[in-house]
């Protein structure tokens, strides 16, 4: 069942930001990661989306939380910035 909210959730978010889903770098137990070729995005209303969703016909028991980060294009072409890109995701909160 997660796994079939973690595609639908990434197929909703690239419709959403208007980015084909060529972009999601990665979708696998509950997590994902997508590319999104823009300089600045706002997550916040989308995350009101999907928790309104959740809250609805989930009564708030499971959930999605968003969270991003800048990144570059060499960020992904060295193993240590690339650690380091999710280590930054990681401390998000």
């Amino acid at each position: 069942m997660i796994q079939i909210f973690t595609k639908y959730i990434t197929r909703y978010l690239c419709n959403y930001f208007g980015i084909e889903e060529r972009y999601i770098i990665s979708e696998s137990a509950g997590k994902f990661e997508i590319l999104i070729p823009k300089s600045s995005i706002d997550i916040t209303d989308i995350q009101n989306r999907i928790d309104n969703y959740f809250r609805k016909n989930f009564y708030g028991i499971n959930g999605i939380v968003l969270s991003k980060v800048q990144c570059i294009r060499e960020d992904f072409l060295d193993e240590n910035r690339y650690r380091k890109l999710r280590e930054q995701l990681c401390l998000i909160k």
